[in-house]
């Protein structure tokens, strides 16, 4: 079996991780980590903060997460989602700040209730199934870099609590 020292990828399924300062090294050039179907994890461990370079990361079929570590140590986190029924009240603090973040996914989100802002960088907003959202945070509708906005199935939202969004390209509709 081999030992990578420096992964790029990491996959978490189904089992709780256990990663002291040690460790945090050799996760320190990680590119993606995924944690899909981890039913006893209540929050993900401190040291996803301290992941620098992450690109990508993604949070499914997670039933107990309650919390999310603080965001603002991932500057070059390009992509989150969270998905499949977390019971997450708030996002990582700091998430609408990150300067790199460019894909944000949101599905199946029942405990959440609005979406903060103001994401400066962020291309797409993908919303989906979150019944409880009952409003976008007031950046959105002036993001100057938004070029793909999707909300379905989202019921607590309608034309009176969505911002104006003025800096979406027409062209779309």
């Amino acid at each position: 079996m081999p030992v990578f020292t420096k992964p790029a990828q990491g996959h978490v399924r189904g089992a709780a991780v256990a990663c002291g300062p040690a460790r945090i090294a050799c996760l320190s050039s990680l590119l993606e980590l995924r944690f899909h179907e981890c039913p006893t994890f209540k929050r993900l461990p401190s040291y996803v903060r301290e992941l620098g370079v992450l690109k990508e990361l993604s949070f499914a079929f997670m039933a107990r997460l309650k919390a999310l570590p603080d965001a603002r140590g991932l500057t070059a986190l390009q992509s989150l989602q969270i998905s499949y029924r977390p019971k997450i009240k708030q996002l990582p603090m700091g998430i609408g700040e990150l300067p790199s973040l460019k894909h944000l996914a949101l599905e199946w989100l029942n405990e959440r209730e609005e979406v903060p802002g103001p994401f400066t960088a962020l291309k797409s907003m993908y919303i989906c199934s979150c019944e409880e959202i009952s409003q976008l945070g007031t950046g959105v509708g002036e993001l100057g870099s938004l070029k793909e906005l999707t909300l379905e199935r989202c019921c607590g939202l309608n034309d009176n609590n969505l911002p104006i969004l003025t800096a979406l390209d027409s062209s779309l509709w």
